[in-house]
């Protein structure tokens, strides 16, 4: 990271630093080195086979191999900043995987402290929906943004790439020599794969928004948007601002190619028209096409999501973030959305 006088180098969140007074003695010597020979940001290089034998050395109190996995360890939150000990997380890792024995969950524990690095939300939130990305265009993604040296090279990338394939952050097609992001950080969940997908189906819409589920009315209108392939047709004579949210989360290039928004004219105003502007271009950034448009007089008055593959009867928009009493359901009865379409004019 350059630090020099007057350059526009990304600036790093505090964290805490550790007590190398505290702690056993191989600690103190080797992460004081570790930390003076690592760079402010450094890409994680690093393997989930050594990050295991890390946390195992350290909960065991023997010494890592590699004194810089510590500076890692830290930051991932295993170790504990000023006792130099192993925090809760890492006792927990250790029990599960080397005591009871299910290294098939070593991955899976490790997620979540890597989601949480500013470099990988960087890298999901930007390119989440965008399709495959090239590992030269992530490369520049990261210079961009300082998190990578002007001077480094595609295999000096490639580490780290492997790491975040094998945590299920990213897929990594050899090949191709490209990355698509499957974790979206907007909704903290996984895309879903086809196994998962298909429940979701045969369940989505069957449980009812209530005030007592606030969170859940959400999660089931993201898990109706997510099953939505080719397109995604919304139709509340009171849309609004709000809708864009959702939109916006689960807006995946891989999945849909259009947006249509259909409302009445009553929550369309000047801000309503600047923000879906900026959504909109937004979208095209992921290879959609999206335009919201009012119908007066409306010629319908129920509400409707709409894709190639399913059709659901919702609630309003509104009623979804109140957490007022309603219901949605898939049905096998598509409205004529593209009859009220024709007859409606661009907010734009």
């Amino acid at each position: 990271m350059d630090t020099r006088k007057g350059s526009r180098a990304h600036k790093a969140p505090p964290r805490a630093r550790l007590d190398l007074g505290a702690g056993p003695a191989w600690f103190q010597r080797d992460l004081g080195r570790s930390r003076i020979e690592s760079t402010p940001d450094p890409l994680p290089l690093l393997k989930v086979a050594e990050i295991d034998e890390a946390l195992k050395l350290l909960v065991e109190g023997s010494p890592p191999s590699d004194p810089s996995l510590l500076v890692w360890l830290e930051r991932l939150g295993f170790v504990d900043g000023k006792t130099a000990q192993p925090t809760d997380a890492a006792r927990q890792y250790h029990f599960q995987v080397h005591v009871l024995g299910d290294t098939q969950r070593a991955s899976s524990l490790l997620q979540a402290p890597f989601k949480s690095l500013e470099l990988v939300q960087l890298i999901c939130a930007s390119l989440w929906g965008s399709g495959p990305v090239t590992l030269t265009g992530l490369a520049s993604l990261l210079k961009a943004h300082r998190m990578l040296a002007p001077s480094d090279d595609i295999p000096s990338l490639l580490p780290f790439v492997h790491l975040l394939n094998a945590l299920d952050i990213i897929k990594y097609a050899r090949k191709d020599g490209t990355i698509r992001v499957v974790y979206n950080p907007a909704t903290d969940i996984a895309r879903p794969e086809a196994a998962t997908l298909e429940e979701a189906k045969a369940t989505a819409g069957l449980k009812p928004f209530s005030p007592s589920t606030p969170y859940t009315n959400i999660r089931q209108l993201w898990d109706i948007l997510r099953q939505c392939e080719g397109y995604i047709w919304w139709a509340d004579p009171h849309f609004s601002l709000k809708g864009l949210e959702p939109l916006a989360d689960e807006g995946d290039g891989q999945r849909i190619n259009e947006i249509r928004i259909l409302s009445g004219p009553a929550n369309v105003n000047e801000k309503a028209k600047s923000i879906f502007e900026r959504f909109r271009e937004e979208m095209k950034h992921r290879g959609i096409q999206s335009d919201w448009r009012v119908q007066e007089p409306r010629t319908w008055h129920d509400r409707w999501v709409i894709a190639k593959n399913v059709c659901f009867n919702v609630p309003p928009i509104n009623t979804v973030f109140k957490g007022d009493t309603a219901e949605a359901f898939r049905t096998s009865n598509r409205p004529a959305f593209d009859d009220w379409w024709n007859l409606a004019h661009s907010i734009l």
